[in-house]
C-alpha cells in the first residue's frame, strides 16, 4: 500500500507546533530538545530510523519547514545501537530512480526502469552494506539521514519515502543521525499525506494535542516498526480473513475500539495490505479514503487480529476497500471485553 502516499518531489512541508510562553520556557530551563525521525518503508527488513533533526530554540511556535527532496548514501558501517551516519557521502537521486552502488560504495546512476514513487538501490558488489536516505532537514541544516537499511551484496533495495513525520521533547541526549536509543516521553506520528501542512500543540504538563486525525500517538514498542516499514513484496499472495470491523480509536488509547464504524466483511490481508472484498454489513458507514481506524478481524487460522489503518483507494475494481496496515496491537490489546471483535 506504500504507494498510495503519492510523493511529490520538491513539495515543500510545514508543521506547526504551539507551545506557549510557560511551555517554552519550561522546555528551555528543563533541558528538553526536540526531536524528528522522517518515515519510509522498505522491502527489506532489518532497518532502523536515525534522528533526522534536534533542536532547542523553543518560542511560542515552533516551526518545522522542509522541501521534499532527496540524497541516497552507501557505506560499509553496520547498523548497531552506536552507529551514527551523519558524515556519509550522498548523492542526489530522484523518485523512480535506480543507482548502483560499485566499489567503494560509489554511488552511479543506471540506465533500467525505476519504480514511480519509490528509490531502488542495487548492491553491484559482493559485500554487505548499509545504504539509506537523507533529507533537508526541518530545523534549517542541510540534509541528514533518515534511515538506514541493510543492502546485501548484488541485492536491490526499494525505498519509499514516506510523507508522516515523528515528534517528541525529551531530555535523552541523541545525535542528528544516529540510530535512537529509548525514546522517553510521549511520541506522535504526524500525517502529512493529505496536506502539507499540520498544526499541534504541545503542553509541557499536558503533552500533544491535534484537531482531527493529523497525528496519532506512537507507542514505545511501535517506534522502530512505525518508521522503518516493510513493503510488502510483489506478488506476493493474500490469506482470507473474515468478521472485519472498523472502529474509532479512544482519544488517549491507541488500542481502545472507540465507536463502531462498520462491520461484517470478509478479504484478504498482506504483510501491510488489508482489503474488503465487498462493502460493509448495513448500517454502518463507509470508510473515508485517509482516515484512520481500527482495523480488527479473524485471520486464515481464526485468531483475532487488531491493526491500525489507514483507508486508501482500492486497488482494483475487485476491491471495495483497502487499508494500508500502519500498527498491530500488542497482545495485551487483544484481551478486550466480549464484543470488540465485530
Amino acid at each position: 500500500m506504500d504507494g498510495f502516499h503519492l510523493n511529490q518531489q520538491g513539495s515543500r512541508y510545514t508543521i506547526d507546533i504551539r507551545l506557549g510562553g510557560a511551555t517554552a520556557d519550561g522546555l528551555r530551563r528543563g533541558g528538553f530538545r526536540l526531536y524528528a525521525y522522517k518515515a519510509v518503508a522498505c522491502d527489506q527488513g532489518g532497518g532502523s530510523p536515525l534522528v533526522w533533526a534536534s533542536g532547542s530554540r523553543f518560542e511560542r511556535t515552533v516551526s518545522l519547514n522542509w522541501r521534499e527532496d532527496y540524497r541516497a548514501f552507501a557505506t560499509g558501517r553496520p547498523i548497531t545501537a552506536e552507529s551514527c551516519f551523519l558524515e556519509e557521502a550522498t548523492r542526489p537521486v530522484e523518485l523512480g530512480e535506480v543507482l548502483t552502488v560499485g566499489q567503494g560504495e560509489h554511488l552511479a546512476g543506471a540506465d533500467d526502469q525505476g519504480e514511480p514513487g519509490r528509490i531502488v538501490l542495487r548492491n553491484a558488489t559482493r559485500r554487505a552494506l548499509t545504504c539509506g536516505l537523507a533529507q533537508p532537514s526541518p530545523l534549517g541544516c542541510g540534509p541528514a539521514p533518515v534511515c538506514a537499511l541493510p543492502l546485501h551484496g548484488q541485492n536491490v533495495d526499494v525505498i519509499t519515502p514516506l510523507q508522516e513525520v515523528a515528534l517528541a521533547f525529551s531530555t535523552t541526549p541523541a545525535r542528528v543521525g544516529a540510530v535512537p536509543g529509548p525514546v522517553h516521553g510521549p511520541v506522535v506520528l504526524v500525517d502529512l499525506t493529505r496536506g502539507r501542512f499540520a498544526e499541534l500543540a504541545y503542553a509541557l504538563d499536558g503533552g500533544w494535542s491535534w484537531d482531527g486525525d493529523a497525528a496519532s500517538w506512537l507507542p514505545a514498542g511501535s517506534f522502530a516498526e512505525a518508521l522503518v516499514r516493510r513493503s510488502d513484496p510483489a506478488g506476493a499472495c493474500d490469506d482470507p480473513v473474515t468478521s472485519l470491523a472498523l472502529w474509532t480509536a479512544a482519544p488517549h488509547d491507541p488500542w481502545a475500539p472507540g465507536d463502531l464504524v462498520a462491520s461484517g466483511a470478509a478479504g484478504t490481508e498482506g504483510y501491510r495490505r488489508l482489503t474488503s472484498a465487498a462493502p460493509f454489513g448495513p448500517g454502518g458507514l463507509p470508510p473515508v479514503e485517509g482516515g484512520r481506524y481500527l482495523a480488527t478481524y479473524l485471520d486464515c487460522c481464526h485468531r483475532p487480529r487488531m491493526w491500525q489503518v489507514r483507508c486508501v483507494p482500492a486497488p482494483a475494481p475487485s476491491v471495495a476497500h483497502a487499508f494500508e496496515k500502519l500498527r498491530e496491537a500488542p497482545p495485551e490489546a487483544l484481551r478486550a471485553p466480549a464484543g470488540w471483535l465485530g
